[in-house]
C-alpha cells in the first residue's frame, strides 16, 4: 500500500458529487475500497477503460490520496445505486417482503444486510406467536419494523446528501458536521444500536 493511505480502520473520504469508502478485511490480508459518484451512465454496460474514465473526470477535484486509491482499483464490479421512499405495507395474503425488498437503503448507515437479519428475527417470533395464521403474523411483523425501517431509509438518504454536497451546501453540512463532539455521534446512533429488540417488537403488535 502506499504510505499516505490508511490501510488499519475504516474511512471515509467525500467530496462534490463522490465519496470513497475504505477499510481492511481478513485481519488486514484484504484491502477493500468502494468508490461512489454520481453518474447519468448508472445503467449502462460500459468497457472497463469507459469506466475508468468516468471516474477520472467525477474525481478530478479530488483529494491526492483519493486519487491514488482510484489508481489502486479495477473496475470489474460496479452497481448501480437505487433509492426509493418507505411504504407501510409489504404483505399481500400469505406472501410477504422482508431486507432490501421491503425497504431499500442508500448505503450511508451501513444498516442493509443488518435490517435484514432484524426482519427475519421478527419475522420469526410473529409466525411462532400467530400459530398458523400467515397474514395476522405478517402484519404483525411489518407494523413492528415499519417505523425503524424507514428511519433508516430517510437517516441515510439525509448521510448521502450530506456526503456529496458541492458549493456553499457542502460547508454548511461540513460545520454541521465538524461540531459534533464525539459524544453526539455516539448520542445520535444510539437509537440504531443501543435498542433493538425486534422479536419482543412483534409480540407486542397485535
Amino acid at each position: 500500500m502506499p504510505a499516505q493511505i490508511r490501510s488499519d480502520d475504516v474511512y471515509l473520504r467525500a467530496g462534490p458529487g463522490f465519496h470513497i469508502v475504505h477499510y481492511p478485511l481478513r485481519r488486514g490480508e484484504l484491502f477493500n475500497i468502494v468508490a461512489v459518484l454520481r453518474t447519468s451512465t448508472h445503467a449502462e454496460k460500459l468497457a472497463q477503460s469507459d469506466y475508468r474514465a468516468e471516474i477520472d473526470r467525477n474525481f478530478e477535484t479530488a483529494h491526492p490520496i483519493m486519487k491514488a486509491m482510484l489508481g489502486l482499483m479495477d473496475f470489474e464490479r460496479r452497481w448501480p445505486i437505487a433509492d426509493r421512499d418507505p411504504v407501510r405495507n409489504w404483505s399481500r395474503g400469505r406472501a410477504t417482503l422482508l431486507g432490501d425488498a421491503a425497504h431499500p437503503t442508500l448505503q450511508s448507515l451501513a444498516q442493509g444486510a443488518c435490517m435484514a437479519i432484524e426482519d427475519a428475527v421478527t419475522l420469526a417470533a410473529a409466525i411462532e406467536d400467530a400459530r398458523g395464521d400467515f397474514p395476522a403474523a405478517f402484519r404483525a411483523y411489518q407494523s413492528a419494523r415499519v417505523l425503524r425501517t424507514a428511519r433508516v431509509q430517510l437517516e441515510s438518504r439525509w448521510l448521502w446528501e450530506a456526503y456529496h454536497a458541492g458549493d456553499i451546501a457542502r460547508e454548511v453540512s461540513y460545520q454541521a458536521l465538524s461540531e459534533r463532539s464525539e459524544e453526539d455521534v455516539y448520542r445520535c446512533l444510539a437509537w440504531l444500536y443501543d435498542e433493538c429488540a425486534p422479536a419482543a417488537a412483534a409480540r407486542g403488535v397485535r
